[in-house]
C-alpha cells in the first residue's frame, strides 16, 4: 500500500502546484497553460514515482478498487 500512498501524494502535489502556477500565470495575463507547463518542468525530475515502473499498473488497479 505504500506504493499507492506515495503515488497519491505525488499526484496531489503535482495538481496543487499546477493549479497555483496556472492561477499566477492567469493573474499575469498569460494563459494558464504556461503555469501548467512550468509546474511540469519544475516537478518532472523531482517525482520519479509518476514514471512508469513494473508495479505501476498494479498500483493503479488497487487505487481503482478503493475509489
Amino acid at each position: 500500500m505504500q506504493d499507492g500512498l506515495g503515488f497519491l501524494v505525488n499526484l496531489s502535489v503535482s495538481l496543487v502546484l499546477a493549479l497555483a502556477l496556472g492561477l499566477v500565470a492567469q493573474r499575469l495575463r498569460l494563459s494558464p497553460i504556461i503555469g501548467y507547463l512550468l509546474a511540469g518542468i519544475a516537478l518532472g525530475p523531482a517525482l520519479p514515482v509518476l514514471s512508469p515502473t513494473p508495479k505501476w499498473p498494479m498500483t493503479l488497479q488497487r487505487l481503482a478498487l478503493f475509489s
